[in-house]
């Protein structure tokens, strides 16, 4: 509204016009003070969050120790125990002992029942659990692995498959990175990965150094993922 407009007005219609500028004046301050209001609120939230954020980063590091110390553990209560493959069907449980004994003691390294704590076969029947009462012993084996890929006609003559191998026995926890690096070992992701001395080892380039893992975040972090199992199943 223009001057020449307010001059045909009244003294009533200005006071109207003036209570009018008023009313804004008053609601304008009102929303200046929810503005204020909110600004705060946002402010508080803010730091809130800052607070959530740090909580939530701080249970995640606990928990990443809890799970590490687990599997140390779990993987310690085998360290007398070592895992041979592709043990025949046709061998009865009788003669299982005597024969993993024999097979063994091809390496060189003499092996008898007083040396096994206990043997069975694993959920897959193919494979059997050895636990050896003296752990050097049990070392002693696993140092000679390689031995077994020369006693081919040996091993056929104990009625065992030529492709038999022998390996660490791994926990639950071990076997579930181990199977993630040997996924990113296959998608080339990393040069290469194995599993020696209770560990998983991975080595992302050839000339890289060899990094020890005891968690999935370990990897995260090396490779710079937001998160291992998403991408894995991506691949």
């Amino acid at each position: 509204m223009n001057r020449k407009q307010y001059e045909k007005f009244t003294k009533d219609q200005l006071l109207d016009e003036l209570m009018k500028f008023g009313n804004m004046n008053d609601q304008f301050a009102a929303l200046n003070k929810k503005f204020d209001n909110f600004s705060e609120s946002h402010n508080k939230l803010i730091v809130e969050l800052a607070t959530v954020k740090k909580e939530n980063n701080d249970l995640k590091n606990r928990l990443i120790k809890v799970e590490k110390n687990l599997l140390k553990t779990s993987q310690y209560h085998r360290r007398e125990i070592l895992e041979v493959n592709e043990i025949p069907l046709s061998i009865p449980d009788n003669q299982l002992e005597s024969t993993i004994c024999q097979a063994l003691s091809l390496s060189g390294v003499p092996v008898s029942p007083v040396d096994i704590q206990s043997i069975h076969r694993t959920k897959k029947l193919e494979n059997v659990i050895i636990k050896f009462s003296d752990r050097k012993k049990r070392n002693d084996i696993l140092s000679k692995r390689k031995v077994f890929m020369d006693m081919k006609k040996d091993l056929l003559d104990l009625k065992l498959n030529s492709d038999f191998y022998i390996n660490e026995s791994l926990c639950i926890e071990n076997s579930e990175l181990f199977y993630f690096t040997r996924v990113l070992k296959k998608k080339n992701k990393i040069h290469s990965t194995w599993f020696a001395n209770n560990t998983v080892n991975i080595k992302g380039k050839q000339s890289s150094p060899t990094f020890k893992i005891f968690h999935k975040s370990e990897l995260e972090t090396i490779l710079k993922l937001d998160d291992l199992d998403n991408f894995i199943s991506n691949l």
